[in-house]
């Protein structure tokens, strides 16, 4: 009759403590006898596989610590996509990567704030028709002409880090490509298909959330007529299209990634919380729904607008006698409902 394990005694460590539970409760539940388990840690390369095992979950549980706390459900890591599915398997390499490009603080602060979610890349570079092979029913089933189109091999999402945005820009629907474009902010990209497509489906998996619901979002991948791909999330399943019209009555958005190797050419300031999207800046006070008496004060300091109010900033509302703090607090509420911060 074998015996159970127990070694935790052995280290100090709290994250490697953790570590020897997980692994005495496996060992523990494989059955082995003490005579088999003997064998295995008088091998040298199990003894090898054993620390580096332990090396690494220490590492990846100090690394992802920050992120959880500041981006909670929104973030999913490659071990998480490594368990909900079987055909996701990241090298050691590809793990100690991830944790070594973890976007900073402050990137994550910003996400955070704009409705993005960070999320693993593949093991491997894929293609949208690859996507499709590993998730075949989260698609409709007529898209198969659209999987071997030359758009759905030629676009990727590479094994990175990548910032997706979870819902179309606001305002942007049923605007052409260059009016959209000028609604992004100078850290932000219109994804690939591919990018876009894992973003919806791995959120999916791994919180059970629809995202892009009833809706379709124009990417930068774009057919040998040079019209953009859209891509939407209907009950039934992701569906694409390339000439948008009678699917649905909704018009596309924009969906929008920002990836770890351009925000790496960027500095730190480009996410700072003054950097604020330009349609946000047009939107007017009266959309606020701000009370009678910030009102008034605002139409008296000739503030028409967002960016109005964030150019005459929160030291010179101070100024005004009837600002009082509960009025800075509403002001300040109702501008980071929208996503804007008032300094």
């Amino acid at each position: 009759m074998k015996n159970s394990l127990n070694v935790c005694n052995c280290v100090t460590s709290d994250s490697l403590t953790k570590a020897i539970e997980i692994f005495c409760t496996q060992y523990n539940n494989a059955g082995l006898t003490e005579e088999g388990a003997q064998i295995l840690c008088e091998n040298p390369n199990f003894s090898n596989y054993l620390l580096e095992g332990f090396r690494r979950f220490s590492i990846m549980e100090l690394g992802y610590e920050l992120v959880c706390t500041i981006l909670g459900n929104d973030f999913i890591s490659p071990e998480e996509i490594m368990k909900h599915q079987k055909g996701i398997i990241y090298t050691d390499k590809q793990l100690v990567n991830f944790k070594e490009t973890i976007p900073s603080q402050e990137i994550l602060e910003w996400c955070r704030r704009n409705n993005y979610m960070l999320v693993a890349g593949p093991n491997r570079s894929m293609s949208l028709s690859e996507i499709r092979n590993l998730y075949n029913d989260y698609f409709l089933i007529e898209e198969a002409s659209h999987i071997t189109r030359k758009f759905s091999s030629r676009d990727t999402i590479n094994p990175e880090w990548i910032m997706l945005r979870k819902e179309p820009i606001p305002g942007s629907t049923s605007k052409n490509w260059d009016t959209q474009q000028g609604m992004l902010s100078k850290v932000e990209v219109t994804p690939n298909i591919a990018e876009v497509a894992w973003g919806i489906i791995t959120y999916k998996v791994i919180r059970n959330v629809d995202l892009f619901l009833s809706t379709y979002v124009r990417t930068s991948s774009f057919d040998s007529d040079r019209m953009n791909i859209y891509i939407g999330n209907l009950d039934a399943g992701l569906s694409l299209y390339d000439r948008y019209g009678g699917r649905s009555s909704f018009g596309p958005g924009l969906a929008l990634s920002a990836k770890l190797k351009n925000l790496s050419e960027l500095s730190i300031l480009d996410f700072s919380d003054s950097i604020v999207p330009s349609h946000l800046l047009e939107v007017k006070i009266e959309e606020l729904k701000l009370s009678k008496r910030i009102m008034t004060v605002l139409e008296n300091s000739e503030c028409k607008n967002v960016g109005d109010i964030l150019n005459l900033g929160l030291a010179e509302l101070r100024r005004y006698r009837n600002f009082a703090e509960h009025s800075i607090t509403e002001l300040k509420d109702s501008l980071c409902s929208i996503g804007v911060i008032l300094k």
